[in-house]
């Protein structure tokens, strides 16, 4: 399953050249919004992310990473010889 990723949010404002204030102006959100869904605080609503993925270009599926696989379950495989 992907989950929302603060780190691509503040990855694609910085792309953006844009501060938070000024992101928060674009979409009408406030300045402390910004910062706590950055931060890992808040995950936005759907239609929060709608109008980041708007100001910032992005489509909305951008903001989502795979999960990171581990190979820990694995168990190692026995060699004969």
């Amino acid at each position: 399953m992907r989950t929302f990723s603060p780190q691509l949010l503040r990855q694609a404002r910085r792309d953006a050249r844009m501060s938070q204030e000024m992101l928060a102006r674009k979409t009408g959100l406030s300045r402390a919004a910004i910062a706590a869904i950055e931060g890992g605080v808040n995950v936005p609503l759907c239609n929060t992310l709608a109008l980041l993925a708007w100001a910032l270009c992005k489509t909305e599926a951008y903001f989502f990473a795979d999960p990171v696989q581990t190979t820990e379950h694995l168990m190692p495989i026995a060699r004969n010889g």
